[in-house]
Parts: structure tokens; sequence; C-alpha cells
């Protein structure tokens, strides 16, 4: 992929080298509106932006219209995750990876309310990444959620 060269392009390339369009990346904010994990999220789009966005071609979801809006504000394609339940929220990221056609899904936020967005995405097909923002040790069933991520930090 890229160096760590500030002016460096990141570039999606096929098997057989040839150019590959834009990689579709989903982002999802867990956060209850305009926080510390928002603000975060705000500032990796921006980069990814800035640095790939002829390579990477970014969606953004939440829980709260507050986050959505405010990523919204800034030019980005966003959509407020509508179930309020377990499994509906599964069906509905299984069924939007497939509708944006999403190769990643980066997950940000403490981990719990995510599991069932990490079990859509990875049933559709979708690579998954999570950012945790917490403090606290986690739980036996977020440790689960957590394993079926390709990557943590």
């Amino acid at each position: 992929m890229g160096s760590s060269n500030k002016g460096d392009r990141m570039e999606c390339r096929n098997g057989d080298g040839s150019k590959k369009g834009p990689l579709a990346v989903g982002f999802v904010e867990a956060g209850s509106g305009r926080g510390g994990s928002a603000w975060c999220l705000l500032r990796i789009a921006r980069a990814f932006r800035a640095l790939h966005a002829d390579a990477i071609d970014p969606v953004f979801f939440g829980f709260s219209p507050a986050s959505t809006e405010m990523l919204a504000a800034d030019g980005f394609t966003c959509r407020t995750l509508g179930s309020r339940w377990w499994l509906g929220r599964l069906f509905e990221m299984r069924r939007l990876v497939r509708e944006y056609g999403l190769a990643v899904l980066h997950c940000n936020n403490t981990p719990y309310p995510h599991i069932p967005l990490i079990l859509g995405a990875r049933s559709a097909g979708a690579r998954v990444t999570v950012h945790i923002h917490s403090s606290r040790p986690l739980t036996r069933r977020e440790g689960w959620g957590l394993s079926l991520a390709d990557y943590c930090f």
C-alpha cells in the first residue's frame, strides 16, 4: 500500500496489478451524540479524505442522529441506524454491507453495541476492525464479540 510519507496515496489493485475503484469502507459510531469518540471518528474521516480520497469511499453509520449529522455537515455520506433491537441491528448491518458493497466495517467506541453489527458485517462478507474507547474491563460477551473482528485496537 502506501508508505508513511504524507503525499503518498494508498492504491487498491486487482490480482493482475490493474487499479481497482475506491474501497468501500463503513464506519459505525455507537456513541450517544457529539462526544469524544464522535470527534475522534470525524478526525479519522478527515484524514482518510485528505490522504486517500481516490482509494477510500467512506459511508458513516450511527446510533445517534447527532453524530451522523455532525459527519454529514462535513460532507460525508451518513445514515442513522434504525433498529433498536440486537437481532434487528444484525440484519440491518448485513443488508447495509450488501447495499453499499462494503469491504470493511470499522466500529468506533465501546464494544457491546457493536456485537450485532460485527456479526452482520461478517455474515455479509466484510472485514471488521474495532477501535475500543473504553477504560473499563470488557465483559465476557464483549470479549467474544471482539474475537469475531479481524483487528481491534
